[in-house]
């Protein structure tokens, strides 16, 4: 019969929208919750882990540091001297690591280069936003050279060379 064969359809069709909308939707939307909780738990994890490295790694750095801080002072002028360094999403919500230790650990000379790449890797830096929620990370260092102040930002896979010697010839 046409008629009970239309009803048995129809009540099926409603009991699967009504299963779906009662019982599959918010499995999902709970699944969902519990997946992204899980994650947020393990970044959190890993990120404390990370810092945790990094700070190991400054201290280790803090005589070196030390050291060339006084060669560039004894330099006069000509010293480079890392007044501050910030490493992370600069201009967003994210974590800024202080990495003022390590950049002037890696002055030779007067003169700090950082190679082109993420400087997450290098020693007392760590990946601040791995999932780069927050945007770019960035590395802001203000230095002091020739008895001025100047301030340098580079994005993290940028190269940086400072101070930028220029020619008035």
């Amino acid at each position: 019969r046409p008629n009970t064969l239309l009803l048995c359809v129809s009540v099926y069709a409603t009991g699967l929208a009504l299963m779906n909308m009662f019982i599959n939707g918010p499995y999902s939307r709970w699944m969902r919750q519990w997946h992204w909780n899980q994650e947020r738990q393990m970044l959190t994890s890993e990120l404390k882990e990370s810092h945790e490295q990094a700070m190991a790694q400054q201290e280790l750095l803090i005589p070196k540091a030390h050291i060339k801080s006084q060669c560039e002072a004894e330099a006069g002028e000509e010293g480079l001297i890392i007044l501050s360094a910030v490493y992370g999403c600069l201009d967003g919500p994210g974590i800024k690591l202080d990495v003022t230790i390590p950049v002037q650990a890696y002055v030779n000379d007067g003169e700090l280069v950082m190679h082109a790449g993420t400087k997450s890797r290098w020693d007392g830096f760590y990946d601040t936003d791995p999932s780069d929620r927050y945007g770019p990370k960035q590395l802001s260092v203000t230095y002091r050279h020739q008895g001025k102040t100047h301030t340098a930002t580079i994005g993290d896979l940028d190269p940086l060379k400072v101070p930028v010697l220029t020619d008035h010839g």
